[in-house]
């Protein structure tokens, strides 16, 4: 693929993991029968949002001179994350990111169509410049080292739409720029003056939605609907950057 300046990137499709079996309609129907009581016990033991303040960061980074820029783009998560958003029946994805070793610094760029769980794994010897997160719903960051400089430009439009971004960091919601490539880069040239050089793009999910949620996880039928038994607690590991308040449940037996 080339933009209009002919300068070319590498782009890469990443694929839905496979569906598993829908579970039996008897089941379904029987377990329909608790939801009220399984869902206020829930909510009893919900986080108030209030309590955790994102750290948006700031995109007043230098980058190096010769640096490679990568671009992993999803609409949404192929995964279910453990993590969700307090008061909101919005899915949470997830996506697990390898950030391979390259002979220029990495600037890695995150764009996400809806909230997504961006789960990085950084080899050792992997030189990471920079992190932008840029997405159409919140987004949350695991895995980034102490050390490397992140920031979010976040647009959500839950009836009105409202944005946020870090300092220095491009508003979306003055621009309106579309998630397709072309789009990202202009952005990308215009705020840090760099062009993508790898692209991984995550196709269009070819599952139905119930069946791509529950792909990927050992949880049980039984607390993949209805959430685990114990109270989740606050995201705030050393190792996670966040643009909203998540919380992560802690559903081990």
């Amino acid at each position: 693929m080339a933009d209009a300046t002919g300068h070319a990137m590498r782009v890469d499709r990443l694929r839905c993991a496979p569906a598993p079996h829908r579970p039996a309609k008897m089941a379904f129907a029987a377990a329909l029968c608790v939801v009220s009581a399984v869902s206020a016990a829930q909510a009893a033991e919900e986080v108030p949002a209030n309590e955790t303040v994102p750290a948006l960061g700031s995109c007043r980074f230098g980058l190096p001179e010769k640096v490679t820029t990568i671009v992993y783009q999803a609409y949404s998560g192929s995964l279910h994350s453990a993590f969700r958003i307090p008061h909101s029946t919005a899915r949470v994805g997830r996506h697990e990111v390898i950030v391979k070793k390259d002979v220029s610094p990495v600037f890695v760029v995150l764009t996400g169509g809806e909230s997504i769980e961006w789960a990085l794994r950084i080899p050792s010897g992997a030189k990471v410049a920079g992190i932008y997160v840029l997405g159409f719903g919140d987004q949350v960051v695991t895995g980034v080292p102490t050390d490397v400089p992140l920031g979010f430009s976040i647009v959500r439009g839950s009836g009105s739409i409202n944005s946020d971004e870090g300092q220095g960091c491009p508003d979306l919601s003055r621009d309106r720029p579309g998630l397709d490539l072309r789009s990202v880069e202009r952005l990308l040239l215009r705020e840090f003056g760099r062009t993508i050089d790898k692209a991984y793009v995550a196709e269009p999910m070819s599952c139905p939605y119930q069946e791509c949620l529950t792909a990927g996880s050992n949880d049980s039928w039984w607390a993949r609907l209805f959430g685990g038994r114990r109270a989740p607690t606050k995201a705030q590991a050393a190792d996670v950057r966040a643009s909203g308040p998540f919380v992560v449940r802690n559903d081990s037996p």
